[in-house]
């Protein structure tokens, strides 16, 4: 597990792929005492929606043709914040870092914080376009960032911090 965003009785886990894991889920016990499997996904996050209680001990599971992995451990928590954008793409070209998103239609905006160290995101830009940012930058070089959104409920929680490479 690299990171854990929680929002309003959602939970994101973001995670490592495996070379061998053809899919992954989280199980967990619901307030009911019954256990509960996320729809399996090949991406590197699974979003646990619908957590009625403020803790919940849960398991990350990787399958694959010969079954399924050892559980790792997770804890799934709620937040009174939503959850942030997505971020499905990022790269550099022509002097900007371009951040694709996703959107929701409630949102009103978007805020990307970014800098050259993991620990000084000290530049923000702020858009209205719901899934695609390009970011203006001085120069070629290793870039992180974290990306908000805001609607009518106020601003969600930061994502978990992207690493953009200057490929070039």
């Amino acid at each position: 597990v690299t990171s854990i965003v929680v929002g309003k009785n959602k939970t994101r886990v973001y995670f490592n792929t495996v070379v061998a894991a053809e899919e992954y889920f989280i199980s967990y016990k619901n307030s009911k005492g019954e256990t509960v499997k996320t729809e399996p996904t090949i991406a590197n996050f699974i979003e646990v929606k619908d957590l009625q209680l403020p803790v919940i001990k849960a398991n990350l599971i990787a399958v694959n043709s010969l079954g399924e992995s050892l559980p790792q451990s997770v804890e799934l928590k709620n937040s009174t914040k939503s959850l942030p954008p997505v971020v499905w793409q990022t790269f550099i070209r022509d002097n900007h870092i371009i951040v694709g998103y996703s959107g929701e239609l409630n949102d009103e905006s978007y805020t990307i914080r970014y800098g050259v160290s993991k620990d000084k995101l000290l530049h923000k830009i702020t858009t209205y376009t719901r899934g695609m940012m390009t970011i203006p930058i001085k120069k070629l070089d290793t870039y992180f960032l974290q990306i908000k959104r805001k609607d009518k409920n106020g601003d969600s929680n930061w994502s978990p911090v992207i690493t953009v490479k200057n490929n070039l």
